[in-house]
């Protein structure tokens, strides 16, 4: 190597090393600047309650959560389920009970009448295309 490039090569280190660059690299800091306070208050979301609109509309939803069958069709169900001893209502809300239903031969029979009254409301509803 050539002595100029030596001394440039140790020229530069010096300078990193030393407190000169930290001026420069002061200069890229970026500087907060401090908002008036909003006091106490915090700043939550809000929850609005639903109007009588939007409830009507959780109940079709519901409808359409019960596989499309109207109201009498359910209640054939809860009652196909009654005299089968199954509680539909306990088998919704509690995961050890519904299993155990599904593995009972109760279970079965249940299947067999909700798939026939999924049909029945298939058959019942019009045609969307003809």
């Amino acid at each position: 190597m050539r002595l100029s490039q030596v001394l440039f090569v140790f020229a530069a280190s010096f300078v990193f090393t030393s407190d000169a660059i930290s001026v420069l690299t002061q200069a890229n800091h970026v500087q907060v600047t401090k908002v008036s306070s909003t006091g106490d208050q915090r700043l939550l979301r809000a929850h609005r309650l639903p109007s009588d609109e939007e409830v009507e509309s959780d109940d079709d939803s519901l409808e359409e959560r019960m596989y499309g069958l109207s109201a009498e069709a359910e209640r054939k169900l809860i009652a196909f389920a009654n005299s089968l001893g199954v509680d539909l209502e306990k088998a919704m809300t509690n995961a050890t009970y519904m299993a155990s239903f599904q593995r009972s031969k109760e279970y079965g029979e249940y299947l067999t009448f909700l798939n026939a009254l999924k049909k029945e409301a298939r058959l019942k509803k019009t045609p969307r295309f003809r």
